[in-house]
């Protein structure tokens, strides 16, 4: 089964098709087909399988992160060939899965996350929205908290996605199904965190 995720983790890296995976070389014994190696990993997203490697992995290894303030970012990949999006709910209900507290969380966003939504979703996970104002809407933000130095901070979010544009599985989505883009970016995730932990 090793060999699978190695192709699994060959296809993230290199963002080739399918069909185009070198199962010659990447597997020592008996042959499996790109067909089978993708069987295998929507099987194992629509189980939830990595995200529940991923929260584990955070649950276990919690003790590693900063978790003073975090960062958002708007950027996203191009979807190709359409798909569905990721609530930003997600992004708190997960780190709830991992046991991770957010009340009191400051998290840094940009004018693109400006809305009541989202101010609302903080809200509900005791999360402090440190957003840059979007005056296009109109409103009068003078009670909303916008602390400039540790907005600034924010650079450290591009860091981390030029880390995840080496993954040239995700630069372009050609997934139709959020399960297998959000399963993706999860192996991705888990790779990023071993080795700052490596490092560490």
């Amino acid at each position: 089964m090793i060999e699978v995720e190695n192709s699994i983790l060959y296809k993230l890296k290199t963002g080739c098709q399918w069909y185009l995976l070198s199962v010659g070389s990447l597997f020592s014994d008996v042959v499996l087909s790109h067909k089978t190696i993708f069987g295998h990993f929507r099987k194992w997203c629509k189980n939830g399988d990595w995200e529940y490697c991923w929260t584990k992995i955070l649950e276990n290894h919690k003790s590693f992160l900063d978790l003073s303030s975090a960062d958002l970012d708007g950027s996203h990949a191009t979807a190709l060939r359409g798909g569905d999006e990721v609530s930003s709910e997600e992004l708190f209900s997960t780190l709830g899965e991992a046991k991770i507290s957010t009340d009191g969380l400051f998290i840094n966003a940009d004018s693109g996350f400006d809305s009541k939504d989202f101010r609302s979703i903080c809200e509900k996970w005791g999360v402090i929205p440190n957003v840059a104002f979007n005056y296009r809407n109109g409103e009068n933000k003078d009670e909303y908290l916008l602390d400039d130095l540790l907005y600034k901070q924010r650079y450290v979010i591009e860091r981390t996605n030029a880390w995840l544009d080496s993954f040239r599985s995700l630069l372009n989505r050609f997934d139709y199904t959020i399960s297998s883009r959000k399963s993706f970016n999860y192996i991705a995730f888990m790779i990023i965190l071993f080795k700052k932990i490596k490092t560490k």
